[in-house]
């Protein structure tokens, strides 16, 4: 069986860069075991294809890097999973925050005269 796990202590916000994870078995691999990672979101969280645990230890780390959409698309889960053939295979999901600001802006000109009707082109949302 995997156990996967990040170690971050902070929350997640898309675009701030890394943090690492881990994968682990239960027993120490009389052979060194390669693991594959995949993301069910990698425009929000990307991950090495594979990462290796050494003969005779019992965990491995890798990187995980927190993607900057440059979308406004509110709170992402993703879910990173690690799989070795025919054996169980270990789930990590992560809530990561969006970075882009939710505000909106209206600019209009300066003047409008009442009764005018629809006025074209006479403003901009930012």
């Amino acid at each position: 069986m995997i156990v996967l796990n990040s170690t971050s202590d902070r929350p997640l916000v898309s675009g701030t860069g890394t943090v690492q994870g881990t994968v682990g078995v239960s027993a120490a691999p009389a052979a060194s075991v390669t693991v594959s990672l995949s993301s069910s979101d990698t425009t929000e969280l990307q991950v090495p294809p594979t990462v290796l645990i050494p003969a005779g230890q019992t965990s491995a780390n890798f990187t995980i890097t927190v993607i900057d959409d440059g979308k406004i698309d509110g709170t992402q889960n993703a879910t990173v999973t690690a799989s070795v053939t025919n054996w169980t295979s270990g789930y990590d999901s992560l809530l990561i925050f969006d970075n882009e600001p939710t505000n909106l802006t209206l600019r209009t000109s300066l003047f409008v005269v009442e009764g005018a009707g629809a006025i074209s082109n006479a403003g901009r949302f930012s």
